[in-house]
């Protein structure tokens, strides 16, 4: 297992050899949680990843990236906690080594941009069958079309109603319902064809991240249930959304946050007399 740097490797030598798998999954991601949780969730699922390609950028453009995910205030709090944690020295999470992956994928690859001539010569020397994105920004159709069925992505929030950023927040301050969803991608965001969507209501007690990581073990389950069905019937059946519906949703400000925060609380709050 090895950790390739494209953007120094000729592309003769990011190719390995086919191992006659009945289907080829490649995993498109930025360096997450999310993304390491996919990977270990398939091989422990038996489906075996052909290869993670892994974006990373320089401190500039990830900063970009976060901003464009989640605003400047965000942004800011996010590199002051990252600043702190190296002058604390604690320790570097797991997700952002590329052993991490190696773990699971025979190949780790790893691009300066998803939808750099380097990744899709990857692609084009991978040939794989299908796509999972772990996280990851919009994607240029020369690369979401390249695998043989497409490219799947895990929004953790209900299409068509909270497309976008920040789902789970704002279904929860808007009082909608949050969920999951798996969809094939297409050009614009999070409006490509349903192949399975799911509801995971708050639960007693239950935080922002409690809630967020439940629909995310939610997500890994749909997608591993739709792997396995590719694989036996060389088919998934999706469904197309609607144009005239749904909203899409920018990153929440942190001030409506707060309230957001509240709103789960109240929620959540277990009544007197209940079980």
């Amino acid at each position: 297992m090895n950790v390739v740097d494209v953007g120094g490797a000729n592309a003769s030598g990011i190719d390995g050899a086919a191992e006659g798998r009945p289907l080829g999954v490649v995993v498109l991601t930025y360096p997450c949680e999310t993304a390491a949780r996919l990977v270990a969730h398939l091989g422990a699922s038996g489906i075996r990843v052909r290869a993670v390609i892994l974006e990373r950028r320089g401190l500039v453009g990830r900063a970009r990236r976060v901003q464009r995910m989640v605003g400047w205030w965000h942004t800011v709090l996010l590199t002051a906690r990252k600043v702190g944690r190296i002058l604390r020295r604690a320790p570097r999470e797991e997700w952002r080594s590329g052993a991490c992956y190696a773990r699971y994928a025979p190949e780790v690859l790893v691009v300066s941009d998803l939808n750099s001539r380097q990744c899709r010569s990857v692609l084009s020397r991978l040939e794989p069958d299908i796509a999972i994105i772990g996280e990851a920004g919009l994607l240029c159709p020369d690369i979401f079309s390249m695998p043989r069925f497409g490219t799947l992505n895990m929004h953790p929030g209900m299409l068509p109603d909270y497309r976008g950023l920040s789902s789970v927040w704002w279904a929860v301050y808007e009082g909608g319902q949050t969920g999951a969803t798996l969809h094939f991608v297409d050009r614009n965001i999070d409006t490509g064809p349903i192949v399975s969507r799911r509801a995971v209501p708050p639960l007693p007690g239950d935080t922002f991240e409690s809630l967020q990581r439940r629909i995310v073990d939610t997500n890994l389950d749909m997608v591993v249930q739709a792997l396995h069905r590719l694989s036996r019937e060389r088919f998934l059946p999706a469904v197309p959304q609607p144009s005239f519906a749904g909203k899409t949703y920018h990153a929440m400000p942190l001030e409506l946050r707060r309230t957001a925060v509240q709103r789960l609380a109240a929620a959540t709050e277990p009544r007197p007399g209940g079980a």
